[in-house]
C-alpha cells in the first residue's frame, strides 16, 4: 500500500474475527511471520523511543531476521543441502514485505534511495492478534 492509499484508509479498522483471520494466514508461513513480528517489534520499539516510528528499510529486515534454512554446501563433484541459521535472503524478504503491504498491513514512503515501511492500524491489529495466538 501506497502513503496515498494509506491516507484514504488511514481510519479504517478490521473487526476482531478478520484480524484474526489475518493472524492466521500470516501464521501459516514461517518466514512471513517472522518478518511480519520483527517488523512490529521494531516499529513499536521506535514509537517508544521517538514518539514516532521512524520506518523500516529492507535491508534491516534482512539484516536482522535469522532463520533456519536449507543451504547447499559442496560435496566432492555434487552438492548436498544441510540445515543452517542464516539471514533471509532478499528475495524472500521483499517477496514477504510485498505480501504484507498488499494485505494493507503495511504501507510505504519512498525517501530517496530507500523506501521507508510503516505499519498501519489494520496492521496494529494483527500484531495483536497474532500475539495473542502465539502466547496460547
Amino acid at each position: 500500500m501506497n502513503e496515498i492509499l494509506h491516507q484514504t484508509y488511514i481510519d479504517l479498522k478490521f473487526d476482531d474475527h478478520l484480524s484474526a483471520m489475518f493472524a492466521d494466514i500470516i501464521l501459516r508461513d514461517t518466514v512471513l511471520t517472522q518478518v511480519f513480528l520483527y517488523i512490529g517489534r521494531e516499529l513499536n520499539k521506535q514509537y517508544k523511543d521517538h514518539n514516532q516510528m521512524i520506518g523500516i528499510t529492507v535491508n534491516e529486515v534482512i539484516e536482522n531476521v535469522v532463520l533456519d534454512r536449507l543451504t547447499r554446501k559442496p560435496k566432492g563433484k555434487t552438492f548436498v543441502f544441510e540445515q543452517s541459521h542464516t539471514n533471509i535472503s532478499r528475495k524472500a524478504a521483499e517477496k514477504c514485505v510485498d505480501k504484507l503491504l498488499d494485505m494493507s498491513l503495511l504501507y510505504e514512503k519512498p525517501k530517496k534511495p530507500y523506501k521507508y515501511i510503516y505499519l498501519t492500524v489494520r496492521g496494529q491489529q494483527v500484531l495483536l492478534s497474532l500475539s495473542k495466538k502465539t502466547n496460547q
